[in-house]
This record gives structure tokens, C-alpha cells and sequence, in this order.
């Protein structure tokens, strides 16, 4: 990660006497003190280098003024109010080179240099206050350097002028200060110096002279920016760069500190002219920063004036620009400034200057539908009466503005609705706006989750919260809510668990995380959710703490509730009680997310018998909330089993009982209902063991799935049935669609009629336990086997469609080895030599690859089957593989002697012609 970092090139001196002393191990600081121009910044990115080549993560930061745990949080990828905390958690993950420029001394660095877990690089031009500095001095953790250890020395100062007998002078006039040397050696100045300082306008001046006018007017370019993307780079910046005069980053380029002050104050009028040539190739935010940096007010004032969306990327910066360019402001200019206030908690201020831009009558149609947009939405949180009057006075003007503009109102205006919950008012004008808006369009993303936020809470329509939102998950991404693609991924997923279908659930869960750079709490709480869904529950106190500390009580309360659900269906009902009292009363007050932990917490009591308490918890008041009043209804009913809670609760959405097993274990339903359970899981039905609810589900039953081809097993939705030998026996014959009567005679032939059936039917309700545990005929029937695919029925089909390559894939041994039973015995020779018979038949009319792998099958199947060693060997003589063949055969020959004390045939020998058959 990194920030301004010069990239290390031959233009640099590497100088190892400073090199020798910076720690490469952790917990130390350096600090580099000394005025513009000493080689700080080549320093320190030579050193850099040398760490990452050990494996250390360097991150760059040039402060100039800003905050450090800002700009820490943004190159970590964390929102920029993350608290130090957790900022410096996500730092010292891994080993880390953290390096701070241009500090001024009143930065607030010291919880970043009280627990260093790596190793940090201030850079400064003076003294710096900072209290940690003289401990880390005591500790013997300190590295400073001084411009006095930073000045080049005279053998230095010869390697730069390579030489040059102008180095001693230039040494001696710069006292080893780099800047001016470097540029000396580059430009042939002459240094001179005048008054302990270096004659910087003369080295401009040669610097100047030194480069064609375009590369010249990069430079003034340059100047006004502190750096320059490398996106925003031509080929002019690099041939600055090329030639010495620009520091070339990582990320872009600059010139140097000291160069571009002098540049700024002798070459102002000049610098204007460039930059408003080339101010198309500038980002808005550059554009303003370089205006304000060469003072030019005016065009600073028209900047905000032109670009309505500046306040949504930099707010600061355009409320330090208004105050800097002159006035009176324009429309947008005031609507600009507005929404900047809003968007920095100065919502009344805000909404004011907006009104007063929107109420201008030279406006046109667009400005005005743009000034109340903004205007509506502060005043939602503000005034819902004067929202509504806003939206009073634009609905005539929507037919006068472009598509977008209109839809982006009736967005933000929909909002008042959703507020004061009318709802219907609300999806009306979000319909209108995507009608206005072509499929694709990109602000339709927006708009189709609020149509789903206000479907849902109007009729409570999970599926078109569900459907929407994945819509415009799918759909092109807006920038301007790009931020909520996470959280939405997890409301997603959320709602899945509400229809307890985990698979959806997780996959959502596990996209929050893809999707949680500006929002690391939503991704933390859906990390949690994941490591419930797996029962791993171990690393959840660690993570529930993480989530404290953003104090986002909405995501806390969700996870600590779901957790203490979790430990109340598994019985651990006081860990859940202290679970949900662990919770700060804030978070246990914040509205409807409160609802979750807290019918945990009544649940657990209930489960204690501790029904009073538990009631006493559920009468606290709620608030209100479809899901909220959800999980509220569940709770009352679990504990009350009144089933008017039930009722309300089914009518509180469009999919009505779906929404039960996310909220109700199924043994809690109500016993003369078992339609409820239709709703259920087929494996969770069956292990109730509730008969009226399994009969409705018996069609869903999927087949067993038997093995009984080299081996024998039963799988029944996932599970492995196991078998006593006797039911495994019966199994097996009906199978083979043994009638009863036949399989008693065979099985226990020599005992009395009474016995066999006695013995029958006790082995039969053995079978039947053990493939259908839930009690009722499923697959074992009066009539024989039913809902049964066995490999032998693959393997029958394929015989009879004499498909030679999958019987070879299919038999994968004897029919049900280990099985001593005449009929049974019967069926798996009769079956192996129809197997051998389809192979040698195929054999013969196939490619000589296919033949090879039927033949050799043929012997894997029957090692002594000689006819097939014959036609194999034949085979492998034709295509010229004779010592392949000859081993085959001494294989074969050695395996029928010591088994069944023979020989090969005259006719098999026959076949390897020049073999003798003693030599074989």
C-alpha cells in the first residue's frame, strides 16, 4: 500500500552510511528531520525497498496537515472515521513499514507510537512536540537523523557530479544540502548563496533553460498540484521526470516541495495560463485544489458553480473553497455549498442556502428540480411539512427537466413517505421514476432496492425485496451507491435465513465480504453470521467486540441476537441470557434491531421456566417494524402457544407460512395443522416423526440410493443406512423381486410354517426400522421395494442396451459380495458372465484402445479366462508390443499354475509365435 512514494531510479544516490543505520526489525521509530531538499524521501523509499524484498508491507502517507488515522483508515481500505483502534488492528496484521511525510507538528500521532508492532517513519521539516518522541529517545527505539547526518558528504557530492571538479565547489556552497546539488549537476548553475541560503530562483532559472517549453509548462503544471496521477500523466510528465526534474511515485508525479513554492511564487502568471489550458485533464477535486493553490478565486468560484456533484465527493474542500472565492454565489454554487453542510451535520444551514438557490427566479427548470432535490432530502430529517410542500411546487416542473433529473427527485422525495411510513405514496413515485429511466441505466440500481425496501414494509412482499434487490445487485453500478452493495448483499442474506434457506444465506453473507471496504462493520457481522451457519462459534466473542467498537448497533444487535438464538435451540439458555445482557443499554434501546436479542433473552427465561420474566421482557415496547414485530410475534407464541400470535404473524407477509422455519422450530407448531410443516425441510419433517405432516410429504421422498456391485450400501437423503445381516439378506432378494413366500422358504426352510413367518415378519419390521425410521411405509411395501435406484439397475440397462463402455465403468464387482445365499449366489454369476460375455462380444468389433480396455476388464473380472488373454495378446502382438504381451502372459501363466496347477493352451502359446514355450 502506498501513498506518494518516489519510485527508486539511477537519477538517485544510493547512499549506504544512511542506510546502515535504519532498524529492519520491529518496534523502532525513525525520524528524519531537515528543511525541503535533503533526500528524505529517496531515503526512505531506498530503504523501503529493501524491506519489501524481506517481505514487509510498506504504507506511504504524505499528512501535509491532514489526519493520520484518516488517511491511515483510506489506504487500509477502511472508512475514514474508523477509530484508532481499529485502524491500527488492520495495520499490524501482517509486517508493516509505515511511513508519515511532511508532518507540521500538530498531528495527533501518539496512540500510533505507543503500540508499534512494526516499524514507523516520520518526516519532518522542524522540531516536533510529540510526547512520545522523548520515551521512544529513553527506550533506545528512536533513529534520528538530522539534516547535519543528511547532507551529502564530498565523496558523495563528486559521485552525483560524476566526478566533475565543479562537485567541491557546489559541496562547499551547499554544505552538502541535496536539492541544489542535484539540480546544479542537472542545470551547470553555478550556486551562489546569500545569506546561509541557496540562490533557489538561479537554479530555477537554469532548470528553466534546461527544457523545451512543453516540459517547462508541465512543470508549472505540476507545481500547483501535490501530485499528479499517473492516469492524468503525458508523455511531457514522464520526460520531466526522465530528465531529474520531477520525482517519479508510485501512484504518479510531483515536483519537489521546495521547487514548486519557488516556481509558484516567481511564475504565477504563467502558471494560470497552463492550468487553465489543461484543466480538462483534471479530476474536479485536483482542479480545485490546484485553483486554490495559485489563488485564482474566481475560477474557484465557478468550479463549484459547474459541478453540482463536487459536495458528494470532497464536502470540506468545498465549504474551505466558498469561503475563499468571492461572491455572491450562484444557484449552484449555493445548492452545492448546501449539500455540502448537510453532508457535514450542518443539515439546517444547509437546507436554507439550498431553499434560497431553488426559490431563485432566473433559475431554469433543471436548477430548480436539482436545488430541491437536495432540499427534500435534508428536510425529510428535518421538516416532513416543508418536504412535502417541496415536493408540491416540483411535481409541474418534472415535465420540464430531462429523465434523470425528474427520477433523481422523485427518489430523494420518496423518502418523506418512507419515513412517515406511506409507504404507497412512496412506491408510487419510485415506479414513476424508473419508468423514466431506459433498462440499464445505472440509477435504476438505486431505485429498485428502494421499491423493495417499500414493497416490503407496505404489504410485506419478501419476494419482491428479495427479487429487487438482486436485480439491481446484478444490474451496472451506480457510484453513488456503490457504498451499499455490501450492505445490501446482507440484508439479503438476512432474509434467507428468515426462509432458512442457508445456501442462499451464505452465498449473500460470503458477497458482503467481497463488498466491505466502506463498510467493515457490515462485513464483520456477516462474518459472524457465517461462522454460525458452520457452528463455529469459538471466534465470535472476538468479533461481536470488533462490531462494538464501530458502534453500529443495528449490526450488533443482529449478530449478538442471531448467536443467542443459536445458543437457545441448542440448550445453552443461561450463556445466551448473559450473551444478550452483555449488550450497553445504547444498543439494547436502538429501535427495532433490538428486537432480536431480546426475544433471545425471553426465550431463554421461558426455557427456564422462568415464564413471568420472560413475558415481562416481551411487553417492553418495540417499536415498530414488520421485522421487528416478526420475531416479537414468534416469541409470544413459542412462550404462550397462543395462536392468534401465529395467525398475525402469517398475515404479516406475502409468502405467509415460508416464513416459519427461519422463526419457529417445527416442533412447536401447532398439532391439528400440519400443513405448516409443508413449509419445512423434507429431512427435518421426516425426523419429527410427525405422522399427518410426513404422510403430506411422502411424493418428496427421493429414492434410496443402493450400491450392491463390489459392495454393499444404503444412502437415504444424505444418510448411510446400515443393515444386520439377515435384513440385508431379505433386502437383497427383494431386490431381485423375490416374492416373500420365496424369500421365507430360502432363508428358513428347515423350521415349522409358524416359525418362517414369525421370522419373517420380524426381520421385515428390522428392515423397515432401518429405512424408514420415521414409521410409515415409504419403501418397503406389501407389494416389494419402491422409490429404490440400485447400480445394478444401471447396469441391467446397460446390458440390455448392450452398451459395452458404461457396463465396464458400472461393474465395479461381484454382485453383492460376502452374501452367501443360493439365489443370491445364482444372480451374481449369472450376471458376471453376462458382463464378460457383452465385453469379449464388443471386443471384437471395436478400435483396438477400446478392445484393449474391454479385455483387460474381462481379466480383472475373471483372471482365468483364457479366451479373453488370447484376444488381448493377439491384439498387443498386431500393434508390435511384444514385451508387454510376453509379461501378460508369464503373469497369467504363473497365476493358473499355483492356483489351479495348469497350463496355459497350445493355442494361447500359439499366439507369441517366436516365443519358445520354455522360455516362457
Amino acid at each position: 500500500m502506498i501513498g506518494l512514494r518516489p519510485k527508486t531510479t539511477a537519477l538517485y544516490l544510493e547512499r549506504p552510511r544512511l542506510l546502515r543505520r535504519l532498524p529492519d526489525s520491529s518496534g523502532f521509530v525513525v525520524w528524519l528531520e531537515a528543511a525541503y531538499g535533503y533526500g528524505k524521501s529517496v531515503l526512505t523509499s531506498q530503504w523501503a525497498l529493501q524491506l519489501e524484498a524481506a517481505g514487509w508491507r510498506v504504507v506511504w502517507l504524505s499528512l501535509m496537515g491532514e489526519d493520520a488515522r484518516g488517511l491511515l483508515a483510506r489506504v487500509l481500505e477502511l472508512p475514514s472515521d474508523t477509530p484508532w483502534s481499529l485502524v491500527l488492528e488492520a495495520l499490524w496484521q501482517e509486517k508493516t513499514l509505515v511511513i508519515l511525510e511532511d508532518l507540521e507538528g500538530t498531528e495527533k500521532l501518539s496512540l500510533l507510537l505507543k503500540n508499534i508492532q512494526g516499524i514507523v517513519l516520520i518526516s519532518s521539516r522542524k522540531r516536533l512536540p510529540e510526547p512520545e518522541i522523548p520515551r521512544l529517545k529513553s527506550e533506545g527505539r528512536l533513529v534520528h537523523l538530522t539534516a547535519r547526518e543528511l547532507a551529502f558528504t564530498l565523496p558523495e557530492a563528486r559521485m552525483l557530479f560524476d566526478g566533475d571538479e565543479r562537485a567541491q565547489l557546489a559541496w562547499e556552497r551547499s554544505q552538502g544540502w541535496s536539492l541544489p546539488l542535484h539540480l546544479a549537476a542537472l542545470t551547470g548553475t553555478e550556486l551562489e548563496i546569500s545569506n546561509d541560503d541557496v540562490d533557489h530562483e538561479a537554479l530555477l532559472e537554469g532548470m528553466r533553460e534546461s527544457l523545451e517549453q512543453g516540459v517547462w509548462d508541465e512543470a508549472l503544471l505540476l507545481s500547483t498540484l501535490n501530485y499528479l496521477p499517473l492516469e492524468q500523466a503525458t508523455a511531457l510528465t514522464r520526460q520531466l521526470a526522465d530528465l531529474g526534474f520531477a520525482q517519479a511515485l508510485e501512484t504518479g508525479y510531483r515536483l519537489h516541495p521546495m521547487a514548486a513554492e519557488t516556481i509558484l511564487e516567481r511564475y504565477k502568471d504563467e502558471i494560470c495560463c497552463v492550468l487553465e489550458r489543461e484543466a480538462s485533464r483534471l479530476t474536479p477535486l485536483m482542479h480545485g485544489e490546484a485553483l486554490e493553490r495559485v489563488e485564482m478565486l474566481e475560477a474557484l468560484g465557478s468550479l463549484i458553480e459547474s459541478d453540482v456533484e463536487l459536495a458528494e465527493i470532497a464536502p470540506d474542500a468545498v465549504l474551505r473553497w466558498d469561503a475563499l472565492a468571492p461572491l455572491p454565489r450562484g444557484v449552484n454554487r449555493k445548492a452545492t455549498v448546501g449539500d455540502a453542510l448537510g453532508l457535514l451535520r450542518r443539515e439546517r444551514e444547509g437546507v436554507e442556502l439550498i431553499l434560497e438557490a431553488a426559490q431563485n427566479l432566473a433559475n431554469t427548470p433543471r436548477q430548480t428540480v436539482d436545488a430541491y432535490r437536495k432540499a427534500v432530502w435534508w428536510l425529510t430529517d428535518l421538516d416532513t411539512t416543508k418536504a412535502r410542500e417541496v415536493i408540491a411546487i416540483v411535481q409541474p416542473l418534472l415535465e420540464q427537466v430531462d429523465a434523470v433529473t425528474a427520477s433523481r427527485f422523485l427518489n430523494n422525495a420518496s423518502r418523506v413517505h418512507f419515513e412517515t411510513g406511506e409507504y404507497e405514496a412512496g412506491e408510487a413515485m419510485v415506479r414513476r421514476a424508473l419508468e423514466m429511466l431506459e433498462i440499464g441505466h445505472p440509477r435504476r440500481t438505486g431505485l429498485m432496492m428502494n421499491l423493495g425496501l417499500l414493497r416490503w414494509y407496505q404489504y410485506g412482499d419478501l419476494e419482491a425485496r428479495l427479487g429487487l434487490f438482486s436485480e439491481a445487485l446484478a444490474g451496472p453500478a451506480n457510484i453513488f451507491v456503490a457504498a451499499t452493495v455490501g450492505h445490501a448483499h446482507y440484508d439479503l442474506g438476512r432474509q434467507y435465513l428468515l426462509l432458512d434457506n442457508l445456501t442462499k444465506a451464505r452465498e449473500h453473507f460470503q458477497k458482503t465480504l467481497e463488498h466491505s471496504r466502506q463498510r467493515p462493520w457490515v462485513g464483520l457481522a456477516a462474518q459472524g453470521f457465517l461462522y454460525l451457519l458452520d457452528g463455529n462459534l469459538e471466534p465470535l466473542t472476538g468479533l461481536l467486540a470488533r462490531v462494538e467498537q464501530w458502534e453500529r448497533f443495528e449490526q450488533e444487535n443482529q449478530l449478538r441476537g442471531f448467536w443467542a438464538l443459536s445458543l437457545v435451540a441448542s440448550e445453552h439458555h443461561l450463556q445466551a441470557i448473559q450473551l444478550v445482557q452483555a449488550a450497553s443499554q445504547t444498543a439494547l434501546t436502538e429501535g427495532g434491531s433490538r428486537v432480536v436479542p431480546l426475544t433471545a433473552k425471553a426465550l431463554a427465561l421461558w426455557k427456564l421456566g422462568r415464564t413471568p420474566e420472560a413475558l415481562e421482557v416481551l411487553a417492553l415496547d418495540y417499536g415498530s417494524g414488520r421485522e421487528a414485530d416478526l420475531y416479537w410475534r414468534a416469541a409470544q407464541y413459542r412462550i404462550t402457544r397462543n395462536n392468534t400470535h401465529l395467525e398475525v404473524m402469517l398475515g404479516q407477509t406475502m409468502v405467509g407460512a415460508r416464513i416459519l422455519p427461519g422463526l419457529l422450530p417445527l416442533s412447536e407448531l401447532p398439532r391439528n395443522q400440519a400443513e405448516l410443516a409443508d413449509v419445512y425441510s423434507l429431512e427435518a419433517v421426516l425426523k419429527s416423526g410427525w405422522k399427518d405432516a410426513i404422510k403430506r410429504r411422502l411424493l418428496e421422498l427421493p429414492a434410496l440410493e443402493v450400491r450392491v456391485l463390489g459392495g454393499f450400501g444404503i444412502t437415504r437423503l444424505n444418510d448411510t443406512v446400515t443393515l444386520t445381516q439377515r435384513p440385508k439378506e431379505i433386502f437383497l432378494l427383494l431386490l431381485l423381486n423375490e416374492s416373500r413366500e420365496a424369500i421365507a422358504q430360502m432363508l428358513w426352510s428347515e423350521l415349522e410354517p409358524e416359525a418362517i413367518r414369525n421370522n419373517l415378519n420380524y426381520n421385515l419390521n428390522a428392515l423397515r426400522k432401518s429405512i424408514e425410521p420415521w414409521g410409515i411405509p415409504s419403501y418397503l411395501l406389501d407389494t416389494g421395494l419402491v422409490r429404490v435406484h440400485s447400480d445394478l439397475q444401471d447396469l441391467e440397462g446397460a446390458l440390455k442396451a448392450r452398451d459395452a463402455a458404461l457396463v465396464c465403468d458400472l461393474y465395479k464387482g461381484d454382485f453383492a459380495p460376502g452374501v452367501d445365499v443360493p439365489a443370491i449366489n445364482e444372480s451374481r454369476d449369472a450376471l458376471r458372465q453376462r458382463v464378460i460375455n457383452l465385453l469379449e462380444r464388443a471386443a471384437l468389433d471395436t478400435t483396438p484402445s477400446q478392445a484393449e480396455t474391454f479385455l483387460a476388464r474381462t481379466l480383472e473380472i475373471d483372471p482365468f479366462h483364457e479366451s479373453a488373454l488370447e484376444a488381448l495378446l493377439h491384439l498387443l502382438m498386431t500393434q508390435g508390443r511384444r514385451v508387454q504381451a510376453e509379461r501378460l502372459y508369464k503373469d497369467f501363466k504363473h497365476r493358473l499354475w499355483v492356483t489351479l496347477n495348469l497350463e496355459p493352451s497350445s493355442r494361447t502359446r500359439a499366439v507369441l509365435g517366436a516365443f519358445e514355450p520354455e522360455s516362457l
